[in-house]
């Protein structure tokens, strides 16, 4: 559902702070200082916690390893998945005009955008590191 959001307004147009404003009072650019459209962040992190349980059953399920194990796999599945990701961004910022770049990629001028994003997704994942923590059967 996230995602689909996000694609309705590109990403770096999704409306959040007037959907704060209206709800609040204020917006999360005011209370935090932001510069920025934040909604690209918020979906790398979703990306990373919401498909980490899925890729730990799979792989404690389907090859019967300890869930720590299967942790650390789904963890660096989603770094890799995000690294691709990142490259696939690359490779349309150096074929389409600088305008439609930044209409899909919203880097929003910051040049550490892809490192950012991975990073999101990273945190997402490892967010659950301290649910799974200690256990080891069940997911």
């Amino acid at each position: 559902m996230a995602h689909s959001i996000a694609a309705r307004w590109l990403y770096s147009y999704v409306p959040y702070d007037q959907w704060a404003t209206q709800l609040w009072g204020t917006s999360f650019s005011e209370m935090f200082g932001w510069q920025r459209n934040h909604t690209d962040r918020v979906i790398h992190f979703l990306y990373g916690f919401c498909l980490t349980p899925a890729i730990v059953q799979h792989f404690t399920q389907r090859y019967l390893l300890p869930i720590q194990t299967g942790l650390k796999l789904a963890i660096g599945t989603i770094m890799v998945n995000s690294l691709c990701y990142e490259w696939f961004e690359w490779g349309v910022a150096m074929t389409l005009s600088p305008e439609d770049t930044e209409a899909y990629n919203g880097q929003q001028g910051d040049m550490w955008d892809a490192h950012k994003d991975m990073l999101c997704a990273t945190l997402g994942s490892v967010m659950w590191w301290f649910k799974y923590q200690g256990n080891k059967t069940a997911v």
